[in-house]
């Protein structure tokens, strides 16, 4: 996913051969979501209220290292969940692919 569109990185555009199987979950209810997630909801909502409403900068530092935290537990849930690898990563794609071999 490139912004809304879906990228082939083989033929380096947003045209397909074929056609795309994906399964989409669209607004799943909150209280539906893992509690890593709602954590990292509420915390990023609460520290935008806060910034737009009071402005103190000696909260903002606590509510962003709050944040910060549940987006690295948020995270490592999700690698845990899923089966990751290294050739999962954008990164690594562009390093492999630097040489002119193909990856598929």
């Amino acid at each position: 996913m490139r912004g809304t569109k879906l990228y082939n990185r083989a033929t380096k555009s947003y045209q397909t051969e074929n056609s795309v199987k994906v399964t989409m979950t669209l607004l799943l209810d909150f209280d539906l979501l893992p509690e890593a997630a709602r954590r990292y909801i509420t915390l990023k909502a609460s520290r935008l209220l806060q910034d737009r409403t009071m402005g103190l900068g000696h909260l903002h530092q606590f509510n962003m290292q709050d944040e910060h935290n549940a987006l690295v537990e948020l995270r490592d849930m999700n690698a845990e969940v899923n089966d990751f690898s290294i050739f999962d990563s954008f990164d690594t794609y562009q390093i492999i692919n630097r040489t002119g071999g193909n990856v598929r």
